[in-house]
C-alpha cells in the first residue's frame, strides 16, 4: 500500500469475487474446501468450494436437526456405523481473481458497510461501479466455463441446473366431472426419491487439469448433456436433435483432424459437406483399429436409427415415432460414440 501525493486515499490490492450458486453439486468430502485455479480472459480465476465442519453437519443430520442457514454445505448421505458423510451438496461456490490494479479508497472505508459513497467523490464512485460491472462479467463467464468443463468431466447433465425432476412425491393425476368440476378418483401416492451419486475425486481433479491445461469442453460434450437435459424434461423431440447434431458433429471434427495437412482447401470443403450417412459407413470406420471397428460396429445400427428420427423431425416438424425408450436408445448410442474419444485402443 502506498499514500497517495494528492489525498489521504491510499492504494489496495484488490479482489474481485461474486458467490455462484451451484444446484445439484454433489461431493465427496475430500472436495470441501477445495479450489481450482485457471487462466481466464487474462485473469488467474479461482473456483473455491467453502470449507466447513462435516463432523458438525453430520452430527446435526443424526440429530434430526435443520441445517445451518448460513452452512452453503448440506449432508445428503452418510455412514450411520462411523458417522462420516458420504455425499455433500454445495449450494454455491466462491469465484475469485485479483484486479490487476490496486484502487485508491480512502482508509476509513475499511471499516464501513460497502458502498460509502460519502467518503469518495462521485467519479471514483462510477469508477468502482464499473470495474465491479466489468468484474461481475468476467467472473460469471469464468464459472460457466468450469461449469461447463465440470459437466464434461463428470458427464453429469445436472451439475448447475434445477427444476430437472418431473415427477414428484404427491397425488397423481385427478378425475374430476364437467361442470361441477367434482372430483371423483385420483390417482395413486407416487413417492420420488431423488438421488444420485456424489461427483468422484477423480472428476473433480480432471476438471482442474483440464481448465489449467486450458481446455473448453468439446461441443459434442456440450451438445450431448444438453439432450440430457431435453429427455429429463420430456422434450424428446428437441433431445433427439441434439443428440444427433452430437454425434455428427463428433464424426466431422475427428474425420476433420485426421486429415493430412498438404491437402487442399477445395477437397477440405468437399469432405466437410459430405452427407452424413457415408461418413458413418464408410469414412469414419477408416479411423479406427480393429478393435474399434467391432466397438462402432455396436453402435452403427442405433445412429443410423437416431438420424432416422432427426430426419423425421425435422422434414415433417413433429415426432409422432419417438417415444421415451427410442429417446433412451438415441442416448446411449450418442454416450458410447463420444465415450470412444478417450479409448486409445480404438483408433489407428
Amino acid at each position: 500500500m502506498t499514500e497517495s501525493t494528492t489525498s489521504r486515499r491510499a492504494f489496495f490490492p484488490a479482489q474481485a469475487s461474486i458467490e455462484f450458486p451451484t444446484p445439484q453439486l454433489h461431493v465427496p468430502p475430500s472436495v470441501v474446501g477445495s479450489s481450482h485455479s485457471y487462466q481466464h480472459q487474462g485473469s488467474l480465476v479461482t473456483i473455491t468450494v467453502p470449507r466447513a465442519d462435516i463432523a458438525a453437519l453430520v452430527a446435526r443430520a443424526e440429530e434430526h436437526m435443520p441445517s445451518d442457514d448460513t452452512s452453503r454445505i448440506g449432508v445428503l448421505s452418510w455412514n450411520p456405523e462411523t458417522g462420516t458423510a458420504l455425499s455433500l451438496s454445495v449450494s454455491s461456490v466462491d469465484v475469485s481473481y485479483d484486479l490487476p490494479n490496486p484502487i485508491a479508497l480512502d482508509h476509513k472505508m475499511l471499516s464501513q458497510p460497502p458502498n460509502a459513497r460519502h467518503l469518495v467523490a462521485e467519479t471514483d464512485a462510477h469508477a468502482l461501479d464499473s470495474l465491479c460491472t466489468a468484474a461481475n462479467e468476467t467472473l460469471i463467464s469464468a464459472a460457466a466455463r468450469w461449469l461447463s468443463v465440470l459437466r464434461w468431466k463428470s458427464k453429469d447433465a445436472t451439475i448447475g441446473r434445477e427444476g430437472l425432476q418431473l415427477k414428484q412425491t404427491g397425488f397423481g393425476a385427478k378425475l374430476r366431472v364437467k361442470p361441477s368440476l367434482a372430483q371423483v378418483w385420483a390417482g395413486g401416492i407416487a413417492v420420488t426419491l431423488m438421488f444420485k451419486e456424489p461427483l468422484a475425486a477423480e472428476e473433480w481433479d480432471a476438471t482442474g487439469a483440464a481448465l489449467m491445461a486450458g481446455l473448453e469442453a468439446p461441443v459434442y460434450w456440450t451438445t450431448y448433456l444438453d439432450g440430457i437435459v431435453s429427455l429429463r424434461r420430456a422434450d424428446l423431440g428437441n433431445a433427439t436433435i441434439l443428440f444427433a447434431v452430437a454425434c455428427e458433429v463428433f464424426l466431422r471434427r475427428k474425420l476433420a483432424t485426421s486429415l493430412p495437412a498438404p491437402l487442399s482447401q477445395p477437397l477440405r470443403d468437399y469432405i466437410d459437406d459430405m452427407n452424413i450417412r457415408p461418413l458413418i459407413t464408410k469414412a469414419f470406420p477408416d479411423l479406427l483399429s480393429a478393435t474399434g471397428q467391432v466397438a462402432y460396429s455396436n453402435l452403427t445400427s442405433g445412429i443410423h436409427r437416431l438420424f432416422d428420427a432427426r430426419n423425421d423431425i425435422m422434414h415433417s416438424g413433429s415426432s409422432p415415432h419417438v417415444d421415451d425408450t427410442s429417446v433412451q436408445s438415441f442416448r446411449s448410442s450418442t454416450l458410447g460414440l463420444l465415450d470412444l474419444e478417450e479409448d486409445q485402443t480404438v483408433w489407428k
